[in-house]
């Protein structure tokens, strides 16, 4: 059996929605956790597409991970610091 994780970013759900109630939060939210690849927020059926896909029978291979469906987030954020 796979154990995964998956690292979600800002997504359209009614969890978030106080984040989208005001231009001044979504907009602080927005810069403190950028999502340049695919936009922000994001949407439930990408992260639950991923989800489905990593704890279906085609997923025979990934394990022990720690998944960032955040649209680039994670990457924008750490930048060149993580490889050097």
């Amino acid at each position: 059996m796979a154990l995964n994780v998956v690292a979600s970013g800002v997504v359209d759900t009614p969890a978030a929605s106080w984040i989208f109630a005001g231009d001044e939060v979504r907009t602080a939210v927005e810069s403190a956790a950028p999502q340049p690849f695919g936009g922000f927020p994001g949407r439930p059926e990408w992260v639950g597409e991923l989800i489905c896909w990593l704890a279906g029978a085609d997923n025979r291979f990934v394990t022990g991970q720690v998944i960032f469906a955040d649209g680039g987030a994670e990457a924008a954020l750490i930048g060149d610091r993580h490889w050097h």
